[in-house]
């Protein structure tokens, strides 16, 4: 034909650009599984993520809000439809704490950006049988599908080599495919970082408040160039008796030294101020907890601030919450998906897929009563739409007069 005849006489070739890869990420690696994206190194992985767990476990606002969360994704209803379902079934049941578990542990994801568990296999009855998917703590992996294909360990017990075939790799959040992910807790590095500064100096005003400072006055004439090891004047006593002076200021403390015994001359006192004065550090505190709850809200959300208060958008923005629960949910749903695939190729069976129910309002009434209890005690303030909408939640009410409002659910 003629549009044969016209491409022959043309000789047309497929274009070389097709063929292959013009450009490349952009970020950084030291090696292939290492992405270098965060410009923090006190938060760069792997190392870096144990900050985050600090925050998870030693603040008593962003932990409380991360274990509600979690215990959201963690108890979503489930099912399994299609072929070989009943297969598939009993395989989740019989992981060690079952499906519920399972979603705590890729729920962690949301803390350190990533989830990876090794899939330990076994063979029952003529069967491919997939026995668990064991937890990978995250701090201790230092590289994701390297140059050779692995996943790379490395703890106090040693270092490990999984092949990244044999392991489910979780995210709900990624940064240019960074196989690290982002944590919803990135965000709050800045606030937590003020209000551990400022509560560890606010301990130490109590702690001179309370003690006062230690002084010890060396007797007159004493020669501080005798204790220099560079001076010609210097005598061992003479160093010796001003390390002892130095010991006993710092030693000093109600859990340490109640009493001391001092030469002839020294003069120890206790100096404690008389004109102190008092920074309002709680107002301070409570502005970084409410900057972090909002961080931590609406990072899941993922839709930034919400710019009305009014009751027409209470009901709209806790949808706007739901459908991130039931989008983290979808994401997860994708992860077995995957596991289910696997199994079902390794054992030559059509494959069923995983489902979440959508999440209901009554599920996040334990996390609005959370918000209501550190609005009570002062921990945060209702400042944002969506903690005012969550405890709306809860029955409780913003009326500025403290007598009108309702008692907290227990």
């Amino acid at each position: 034909m003629f549009w044969q005849k016209k491409v022959e006489k043309k000789n047309f070739r497929r274009p070389a650009w097709r063929d292959k890869m013009q450009g490349a990420l952009g970020y950084p690696e030291s090696s292939k599984g290492q992405p270098q994206l965060e410009y923090m190194d006190e938060l760069a992985p792997p190392y870096g993520l144990e900050y985050y767990r600090k925050m998870k476990t030693n603040d008593p606002v962003v932990g409380g809000l991360m274990l509600h969360m979690e215990n959201i994704m963690r108890n979503m209803k489930w099912r399994i439809q299609g072929p070989n379902e009943e297969l598939i079934i009993d395989m989740f049941n019989s992981f060690p704490g079952g499906i519920s578990w399972m979603n705590f542990d890729l729920a962690s994801a949301l803390t350190y950006g990533f989830y990876i568990g090794e899939e330990i296999w076994d063979y029952r009855d003529g069967k491919v049988w997939l026995k668990d998917i064991s937890p990978r703590f995250q701090p201790t992996i230092i590289a994701i599908d390297d140059e050779n294909g692995n996943v790379r360990q490395q703890t106090t017990t040693g270092n490990f080599l999984m092949p990244y075939s044999k392991v489910v790799h979780h995210m709900v959040i990624s940064e240019n495919r960074s196989p690290y992910g982002v944590s919803i807790l990135r965000h709050l590095y800045k606030p937590y970082y003020y209000k551990i500064s400022i509560e560890a100096s606010e301990m130490v005003g109590y702690d001179r408040d309370l003690s006062g400072v230690p002084m010890m006055s060396a007797p007159e004439g004493f020669d501080f160039t005798r204790t220099d090891p560079d001076s010609p004047n210097y005598d061992p006593e003479t160093a010796a008796t001003l390390e002892w002076a130095l010991d006993t200021v710092t030693g000093i403390r109600k859990d340490t030294l109640t009493g001391i015994v001092k030469p002839d001359g020294w003069k120890f006192e206790i100096i404690r101020g008389e004109n102190r004065t008092s920074v309002p550090t709680n107002e301070t505190i409570s502005r970084y907890n409410n900057e972090m709850t909002a961080g931590v809200l609406q990072n899941f959300i993922s839709l930034g601030g919400f710019a009305s208060t009014n009751n027409a958008n209470v009901e709209a923005n806790i949808k706007n919450f739901l459908r991130a629960c039931d989008a983290y949910g979808q994401a997860t749903a994708s992860t077995y998906n995957n596991v289910i695939k696997k199994i079902c190729e390794l054992n030559n069976l059509d494959a069923p897929t995983f489902k979440f129910s959508p999440v209901n309002q009554e599920s996040i009434e334990s996390l609005a009563s959370f918000f209501s209890r550190m609005v009570k005690n002062g921990v945060i303030t209702p400042t944002t739409t969506l903690e005012k909408e969550l405890l709306e939640i809860s029955d409780f009410t913003f009326d500025d007069d403290p007598s009108n409002r309702k008692e907290l659910p227990d």
